[in-house]
């Protein structure tokens, strides 16, 4: 189960998969299925940081998984690609960390 959380590409291809099966399960259109890919990705990115597989065992708090889950969440549904998601979280992370010092 760790190789689905190796990166936050391997996040963002799940919550695609995962959140299609739900789609297709719950019949979801619109912003219900958006709604459901943000919600996926946000779950599954803090059960992989739980859990302390991949990247996210390195996060040591659960407001950074939080952030990652968005970001992956966002990529997904294709707002933003994965560099400045990934620069974005590294943004916000630092200024959580300074403030939370």
């Amino acid at each position: 189960m760790e190789e689905y959380f190796l990166n936050l590409a391997a996040i963002v291809a799940i919550t695609i998969l995962v959140t299609e099966t739900l789609e297709n399960m719950f019949d979801t259109d619109g912003f219900a299925t958006q709604a459901l890919s943000w919600g996926t990705g946000v779950v599954i990115t803090l059960f992989g940081w739980w859990m302390g597989y991949g990247f996210l065992a390195d996060v040591e708090v659960w407001y950074s998984a939080l952030l990652w889950g968005i970001g992956a969440s966002l990529a997904a549904n294709g707002v933003f690609d994965i560099p400045v998601a990934k620069k974005i979280v590294k943004a916000v992370i630092g200024f959580l960390a300074k403030i939370f010092k």
